[in-house]
């Protein structure tokens, strides 16, 4: 038998509950209010309670979802502390307040069980956490207004907390270092980039001490050989107690400029070697003429970087070419044996090529044409695997030869550009070929002349003298 309360008790818990600023209501099992303090009634816009009891609590702040949907009843906190008899803490949820806005709350739901222990009510109560919702909001909103900016910034950025863990990454970082298929946000910048330089992880460390670094012209390698130029800065962010929170990244990519000004320094130094060595060629004697090819194919191969530069001419008598100068460097010196001359009938493709005036560039293999099968089986058993043939023409534009260059190492490009240039070489060094010939054939013919003035000359006074013997007598 329960002890009836005093009324001392009752009036106490009666101004407790008025008192109280968390909204408390009770219901009984058929999810009708019984009892509401001024606190829920003030938080749900109504002036009492009067116009609240008996009537569903579901139906009335508690029928539709944020998204304007129907709450399902089913899925009411407060429905299955009713219907399961267990009670629900803390759980965020909504009402709707009687002029139709919004109410977030955190509210909590015990069953009330009768003398028999049966479930004959539940009591709720809430807080009103709307300002928490909107500052979370607003929060959140800054979060992903920061995130869109960075995300979209055109510079590749990223920003990491003290343990060096990405918070925030741009777009273009992804795309620049080839991360576009991994989800990096949360994971250490040193499982990304595992290869890291020991100076940059120094340089984080630095950084997370408040120092800011930068460097305008930077070197990474990666273990699989990529190559990254960079240029960077690295800086401290700070929280709102001014400590710092992590640091940011601002990175460009520099790969593109960097080979600019390479090809830019390249071709520069390439169109010096053929200022030098069409001089050179310009005043080379017929004895010379050996020493000066063989300086100047010494000059393209080490510029290059390649493996073998060479010349190769035609032999018209016996319809075959024969090398007639050529350097290798000094990794192949011994490795490197190439047959000195070929019949035309062994390399018909780039015969045809040469003789066409054509230059013959092959940088693999493979993209020798079906025709040329001879000729690729003959740099597959030298190991050749790129070659660039340029015809060397004579004075009346005849094509006399070709100039090679192979690469035995591995495939070789020749950007177009490089390629005309090493044409102007090829065509110097033809130039000085012919100017040699000419040189050669007209000391012969004058030779000729001479020894042809000589006999007449001899036979002339032999004459003479004949005359004056027979005049004589």
């Amino acid at each position: 038998m329960q002890r009836a309360q005093p009324p001392q008790a009752a009036e106490f818990q009666q101004q407790l509950l008025n008192n109280l600023v968390e909204g408390i209501f009770g219901l009984d099992t058929a999810g009708q209010f019984t009892f509401l303090n001024p606190a829920a009634c003030n938080l749900l816009g109504y002036p009492n309670e009067a116009e609240l009891l008996g009537k569903k609590a579901h139906e009335v702040c508690h029928h539709t979802t944020l998204n304007k949907a129907t709450y399902n009843s089913a899925d009411c906190p407060i429905n299955q502390a009713l219907q399961t008899g267990k009670a629900v803490k803390e759980s965020e949820d909504l009402f709707w307040r009687r002029d139709g806005t919004i109410l977030h709350v955190l509210l909590q739901a015990a069953p009330i069980h009768n003398s028999n222990g049966a479930i004959c009510g539940v009591v709720v109560s809430f807080q009103d956490i709307t300002e928490r919702k909107r500052l979370e909001h607003k929060l959140q909103h800054s979060h992903y207004l920061l995130n869109y900016i960075i995300e979209h910034n055109r510079a590749a950025v990223a920003v990491h907390d003290t343990n060096m863990k990405y918070i925030y990454v741009s777009q273009r970082y992804l795309e620049d270092f080839n991360l576009e298929q991994q989800d990096i946000i949360g994971r250490h910048h040193y499982e990304v980039f595992p290869d890291l330089p020991e100076k940059w992880r120094q340089t984080h460390q630095k950084v997370l001490k408040g120092e800011v670094i930068s460097a305008d012209d930077d070197l990474y390698v990666t273990n699989e050989g990529k190559k990254y130029w960079t240029r960077w800065e690295c800086r401290p962010w700070y929280k709102d107690d001014n400590s710092i929170g992590g640091l940011i990244i601002y990175t460009e990519v520099t790969n593109q400029r960097k080979e600019t000004e390479e090809k830019l320094q390249f071709d520069l130094k390439l169109q010096k070697v053929i200022a030098e060595i069409s001089a050179n060629f310009a005043k080379t004697h017929e004895k010379e003429l050996d020493n000066a090819i063989n300086n100047s194919l010494a000059r393209i191969g080490e510029l290059f970087g390649i493996d073998r530069c060479y010349i190769c001419l035609f032999s018209i008598g016996d319809n075959s070419i024969t090398k007639t100068h050529e350097w290798r460097t000094s990794n192949h010196t011994a490795s490197l044996k190439t047959p000195n001359k070929l019949l035309l009938t062994d390399i018909p493709w780039l015969t045809n090529k040469i003789c066409s005036g054509e230059r013959a560039y092959i940088p693999t293999l493979d993209d020798l044409p079906e025709e040329a099968q001879l000729e690729k089986d003959l740099l597959k058993f030298h190991n050749i695997h790129s070659v660039a043939c340029l015809p060397i023409l004579d004075d009346n534009l005849k094509p006399i030869g070709f100039m090679g260059l192979d690469m035995l190492s591995d495939n070789f490009t020749w950007p177009e550009q490089q390629i005309c240039m090493l044409q102007v070489i090829a065509e110097i060094i033809g130039n000085t070929i012919s100017r040699i010939e000419a040189r050669r054939e007209l000391k012969q013919r004058e030779e000729q002349y001479r020894q042809l003035a000589e006999r007449f000359r001899e036979a002339n006074s032999k004459l003479e003298s004949a005359y004056r013997t027979k005049t004589d007598c």
